[in-house]
């Protein structure tokens, strides 16, 4: 298999398109450009409305703000200034790049719950972990995983805000900082 001698992340910049692909591209050019307003003009001049989707996609560091477009970083989903307390559901989070994200001001304000999969007292990746707390306002709850292996686990951050509301974040594979 080609794909295993060659690295899959970023992806190519630009990729050769199928006949198909190239018509698709075309009718995209057509597509009316929006910025931040709720409306925009197609070619006939008339005006449509645009509705943003509520899901996004993180951006890869790695790849240039062309390439990147209406993606966000992890550091601006959390918004630390306006959480209250924030929930994550994840095998194993590393508590020093949460703490870091967090920030200085807020590490010790927000509330912070970790539901990880390290269950065995022994287990050194849990003992790694239980070192990495920061205060009284951080919890570990360890989920009950005696096969790890082949357990299908969801990476998913729960936030509550100021204003009480909540903003569930569903991911996965590695999340950078940036």
């Amino acid at each position: 298999m080609s794909s295993l001698d060659r690295p899959i992340s970023p992806p190519p910049r630009k990729r050769r398109r199928s006949p198909s692909q190239e018509v698709e591209a075309q009718a995209k050019k057509k597509t009316p450009k929006v910025d931040s307003s709720d409306t925009a003009k197609d070619d006939n001049d008339n005006e449509i409305q645009v509705i943003r989707s509520p899901m996004r996609l993180y951006s890869i560091k790695d790849l240039p703000d062309s390439e990147n477009v209406d993606a966000i970083s992890i550091r601006e989903v959390l918004s630390p200034s306006t959480l209250t307390e924030i929930w994550s559901f994840n095998f194993m989070t590393e508590l020093s790049w949460l703490r870091d994200l967090l920030g200085k001001e807020n590490e010790s304000r927000i509330k912070v719950r970790i539901v990880h999969g390290y269950w065995r007292q022994e287990d050194e990746s849990r003992k790694w972990m239980e070192q990495g707390k920061w205060g009284d306002n951080v919890k570990l709850i360890a989920a009950y995983l005696p096969d790890a292996f082949g357990t299908h686990h969801s990476k998913v951050i729960v936030m509550f805000r100021e204003d009480d509301t909540a903003q569930v974040v569903v991911h996965t594979g590695i999340v950078s900082l940036y």
